[in-house]
């Protein structure tokens, strides 16, 4: 099967009713609100680093090696550190409000000195060896990290697969790492198989994506935040059910269809 295809074309496959209700349960809200937070911290990472390249004219020669994304709750704010010592230093800093980039600033002093939600996030990705993930690409994956949602939860150290063009976004290539107290507790791939799909800019973009994926029993975050990087709507077959995501003013959200239900 085509990884995309028209909508009316799916809807003759799965025989979609045209008011499904929406989906219950925490781990769809999970997901939901995982992929939100994935694609928000991915746009913010992007965003910010486009502005770091115009106000430090090399990056590397300033030692940095990497980036943190924590929520001041007014944005996102993006920041860039090096090894210094042993424990490592702020660089530059902006904040992503949506799509617009402020408070950009080049660190220096006690201004370099990174907040403990930021070391702990460091230390959450430097407890993961990426060594041995597969890829897709022979592009290096981005990593990312998301703070512990409360106290004792686990901190989330993805993986992604990078996206090679405006035009296209990749579903498979993704992994997670769930990290408590300096040590991995679990990890996971999403999606076994490499895809492609594109995005609504693409030269001949489709009306919606559908794949099938049997290896979780749910939507997971990295259906969402398929959705979210294709701006388009995404219809995934998962065991027993078809789950359509779709966003409307950049919120996801999803709606499941049992498979008997579709197919009666």
């Amino acid at each position: 099967m085509s990884p995309f295809v028209s909508l009316a074309a799916l809807a003759a496959l799965i025989a979609v009713p045209a008011m499904a209700q929406a989906a219950p349960g925490d781990a769809l809200q999970l997901a939901l609100d995982r992929g939100l937070a994935v694609d928000r911290h991915e746009e913010a990472a992007w965003h910010v680093t486009d502005e770091l390249v115009a106000d430090i004219a090399d990056p590397a020669a300033a030692g940095i090696r990497g980036w943190v994304v924590t929520d001041t709750g007014d944005g996102l704010e993006v920041t860039s550190w090096k090894p210094e010592g042993d424990g490592r230093a702020g660089v530059y800093a902006a904040r992503c409000a949506g799509e617009e980039v402020v408070d950009r600033r080049v660190l220096e002093g006690e201004a370099a000195l990174l907040s403990e939600a930021e070391q702990a996030l460091i230390a959450a990705l430097r407890a993961v060896d990426p060594s041995g993930l597969e890829r897709c690409s022979d592009q290096p994956l981005n990593s990312m990290e998301l703070a512990p949602s409360a106290q004792g939860d686990l901190a989330l150290v993805y993986y992604l697969a990078p996206q090679a063009s405006l035009d296209l976004v990749s579903l498979g290539g993704h992994h997670r790492y769930e990290v408590r107290d300096g040590k991995v507790v679990s990890d996971r791939a999403f999606i076994m198989s490499c895809i492609d799909m594109p995005t609504a800019v693409a030269a001949q973009a489709p009306e919606a994506l559908v794949i099938s994926d049997l290896l979780d029993p749910v939507l997971t975050n990295m259906h969402v935040f398929a959705l979210l990087a294709a701006r388009l709507q995404l219809l995934a077959i998962i065991d027993e059910a078809t789950g359509a995501i779709e966003a409307s003013a950049g919120q996801p959200r999803i709606r499941l269809v049992e498979r008997e239900q579709a197919t009666s």
